[in-house]
């Protein structure tokens, strides 16, 4: 597992780190605070989509055919930024999810997935690491991931966004 579940061995092992108060993180079951890291640190990212990908309409973002996880392994961290989001009137609202495949995208499978309301003017990104997606096939044969907006609401709506995957 990557959280570390005692505030305890935090303040052991980073002493000269400010104290953590246990309210500042969520509690989660009876051992108390699961911390995480979810910034990608040294991994270094592959962009899922041809950028900047603006959609105004349902659909996969260019290469519709994905990217190819099958040569990959290891630890991973999977990205999902919405650099806009917005609609001529009404909320804008979206439903964005990575999808992977191992038969072309003829019956995909969603691995992460994020709901969001706009408008959007300011890049939002959202970040999921390896255990917390067990389900990807990486380096399954003919595995590939791809990005898709399953729902894109408002009057004439617009969505930019990025994917990628880091390791």
């Amino acid at each position: 597992m990557h959280g570390i579940t005692s505030v305890t061995s935090i303040r052991k092992k980073f002493q000269h780190a400010k104290p953590v108060d246990r309210e500042d993180f969520p509690v989660r079951g009876p051992g108390g605070p699961i911390i995480r890291c979810y910034t990608p640190g040294n991994m270094t990212p592959t962009s899922l989509t041809n950028d900047p990908q603006t959609l105004t309409a349902p659909g996969p973002a260019a290469p519709t055919t994905g990217l190819a996880i099958s040569g990959l392994s290891g630890d991973y961290t999977l990205e999902i930024t919405v650099q806009a989001l917005s609609a001529t009137s009404g909320t804008p609202l979206a439903r964005v999810v990575l999808e992977d495949t191992v038969n072309g995208f003829t019956n995909a499978i969603p691995v992460f997935e994020i709901n969001v309301e706009g408008p959007i003017t300011t890049p939002v990104t959202y970040l999921m690491r390896d255990d917390e997606v067990p389900a990807l096939r990486i380096g399954v044969t003919n595995a590939a991931l791809r990005l898709n907006v399953y729902d894109l609401e408002g009057t004439s709506p617009s969505i930019t966004v990025h994917g990628a995957i880091w390791q």
